[in-house]
């Protein structure tokens, strides 16, 4: 057998819907094509951000709606103060969704920056298999508390930036989330 060798001006055109093709065929010019690929693009970020609510509403089946305290803080800073709260750790936020995350073609990933007078800010980002993602972003200043040095007081709060985003982006309480708008380490808050 001989293999059939197609005329490039018949030859489609890798990835062009075929009515893509026929337009171009009639008008080959570039700003055709640049506004073929455009509408084509558009389509397909379309369909993406489609599949991915989709597959976002079968995940939600699959995730914890509640993810219990596993860690524990607990110090007495520089004045005297005693600090003690427990918490969901990000470590375990994770365990609890990675599985359900991967089995629906999703992936969670951070992008931590320092912004203007040293504030910490932290951008999630959930992305689809099929492309689309979406984000949320968090900042606050870095925590001071306790005996950290400063690049410890960064990272922790880059920890608990992450955890929140994560949490905000997939519809998910922590058992120890504060309702009524008192801290954490608030002698009034929510019970260890």
């Amino acid at each position: 057998t001989h293999a059939m060798v197609q005329d490039p001006e018949t030859r489609p055109i890798q990835g062009l819907h075929p009515m893509a093709e026929a337009i171009l065929r009639a008008n080959p010019d570039p700003q055709t094509l640049r506004d073929l690929l455009a509408l084509q693009r558009e389509w397909e970020a379309g369909e993406a951000h489609k599949s991915y609510t989709r597959a976002l509403a079968d995940l939600k089946r699959d995730l914890p709606t509640v993810i219990e305290r596993d860690a524990t803080v607990e110090f007495t800073n520089k004045a005297g103060a005693r600090t003690h709260y427990t918490h969901a750790s990000l470590a375990a936020v994770m365990k609890a969704v990675t599985g359900p995350l991967t089995s629906h073609g999703f992936a969670l990933a951070w992008t931590p920056r320092i912004g203007e007078r040293g504030i910490v800010e932290v951008t999630c980002r959930l992305t689809h298999a099929q492309g689309h993602s979406e984000v949320a972003t968090l900042s606050a200043p870095a925590d001071n508390s306790g005996n950290k040095n400063p690049a410890q007081a960064i990272a922790s709060t880059v920890t608990l930036l992450s955890r929140y985003t994560a949490l905000a982006l997939l519809g998910i309480a922590t058992a120890d989330a504060e309702e009524d708008g008192r801290a954490a380490n608030d002698p009034g808050s929510a019970p260890d």
